[in-house]
């Protein structure tokens, strides 16, 4: 829910990551707001290395699109940084394995794909959407076990790391 006085808005929101290589991975804040068309425009951002940053309340000064400071322009954030792996072993254990063997699929299916076979890479395509699924179900489950209260938010996630709102992070590794 998105409180908005023009010059202090607030998000709550909560988002969780599951960060696999934490050494080369970035965080990214975006905000953006929305025209009268529902068109995003670009606010600020700040972006910073998964390992640089530390659990608690954090100030995150935001950029304009050239990397420029942005005057006066923060975000507060709070940041809880955990492993899944002490959390519930056996829902991260069935995640990884089922992550390990979408890897498996997806290099199936260039094989296939490489030999001409379409029928075998369609059919490792269909086990991989399924396997995806699961992921999902399972995320889901830890995500409510361990956080009743939060809910899906407008929070992103793609590969390059990107999200937006307050940040709370579900971070692997060490």
């Amino acid at each position: 829910m998105k409180v908005d006085n023009g010059f202090n808005p607030v998000w709550n929101e909560v988002c969780e990551f599951d960060v696999q290589n934490p050494e080369m991975a970035m965080i990214r804040f975006v905000l953006q707001d929305e025209d009268m068309f529902g068109d995003p425009n670009f606010l600020g951002q700040a972006s910073y290395p998964v390992k640089g940053i530390r659990p608690g309340y954090r100030s995150v000064p935001l950029k304009n699109g050239y990397s420029e400071d942005l005057e006066l322009a923060s975000l507060l954030i709070h940041l809880t940084i955990r492993n899944p792996k002490e959390e519930d072993e056996d829902i991260y254990v069935s995640i990884q394995a089922l992550r390990d063997k979408t890897k498996e699929l997806n290099q199936k299916i260039e094989e296939s794909e490489r030999s001409g076979d379409v029928l075998r890479a369609e059919s490792y395509r269909q086990i991989l959407n399924e396997m995806e699924d699961q992921i999902l179900v399972k995320s889901e489950e830890r995500r409510q076990k361990f956080h009743p209260r939060s809910t899906k938010s407008a929070c992103s996630s793609s590969k390059s790391g990107s999200s937006s709102h307050q940040q709370r992070n579900s971070l692997g590794g060490k």
